[in-house]
């Protein structure tokens, strides 16, 4: 669908996207209080284009250490190894921080004894008037 000069031409553009953002995260690594710019916009039309975008990005990316990381809405964005240990870590913290005996039977009938008193309890102040 492309010539090969427009192809080219489109591999460096896309290329040197890859490269500006691999600048920014390095930048970002240097200075992690720093907050965020805004965000790249990589969106183009025509599938081939994008493909021809997917192809070079992850090429660059891959060159570059960086590893694809499937965030929790389910895209797949590139982080470098750093970027994802950070996130490993977080989240095994947050896993640590959870109850270990949240759905224990003791604890159901303990809830279920308690909702049933409370219920009596306001059927019985309800009843009295």
């Amino acid at each position: 669908m492309f010539s090969d000069d427009e192809r080219r031409e489109l591999e460096a553009r896309f290329r040197s996207e890859a490269a500006a953002e691999h600048q920014k995260r390095m930048e970002k690594a240097q200075n992690p209080d720093r907050p965020d710019a805004e965000p790249v916009d990589f969106r183009d039309r025509g599938s081939e284009m994008a493909k021809l975008r997917g192809q070079v990005r992850e090429e660059f990316f891959v060159a570059h250490g960086y590893v694809k990381y499937r965030d929790t809405r389910g895209a797949e964005i590139w982080l470098t190894v750093d970027e994802v240990e950070r996130r490993n870590r977080r989240k095994k913290r947050r896993k640590n921080n959870q109850p270990e005996n949240r759905d224990s039977p003791v604890r159901r009938i303990a809830v279920l004894i308690g909702v049933v008193v409370l219920a009596v309890v306001v059927g019985l102040a309800l009843g009295s008037r």
